[in-house]
């Protein structure tokens, strides 16, 4: 009987706490910023998938295209999709469509955060220059 204590109390403390401090640890966190932290991921995914698109298309797709041009070939040619997983033209964590645009001449993506409005302070965009640079949470002005 006592070993079976011990037993009970040595699972208790091996999992158990554990267990414990993982969910307090995610529970504490705000669902704002780990939604944000999944669309930066989403962003790289889309960055990722558009140089992809670029290599075998000669260039990436013309300003004001749709990101379903990843997932469906529209008759360009060299084109060897779908660059992305999704069946759907891809949305943030809040539900809204991305935004892909020219600004000085170089690609970038831009998630309207969750007020939904793109050009304010909650936006997040990913710039293509050689290398990716990803801007979070800043105002990012309409075409």
């Amino acid at each position: 009987m006592v070993e079976l204590k011990r037993l009970c109390f040595l699972l208790l403390m091996v999992i158990g706490v554990p267990a414990f401090l993982a969910l307090v640890t995610f529970r504490c966190q705000d669902p704002i910023s780990v939604r944000r932290r999944i669309d930066h991921l989403k962003l790289l995914k889309l960055e990722k998938a558009l140089n992809n698109y670029a290599s075998d298309c000669g260039g990436y797709p013309p300003p004001g295209s749709s990101l379903d041009i990843l997932i469906t070939n529209r008759g360009v040619k060299g084109w060897t999709g779908p660059y992305i997983k999704e069946t759907l033209e891809p949305c943030d964590t809040w539900g809204h469509l991305f935004r892909y645009r020219f600004v000085d001449g170089r690609p970038e993506i831009v998630s309207a955060g969750p007020d939904g409005l793109f050009g304010t302070a909650d936006d997040a965009s990913i710039r293509f220059s050689g290398g990716a640079e990803v801007t979070s949470h800043r105002a990012v002005k309409n075409p």
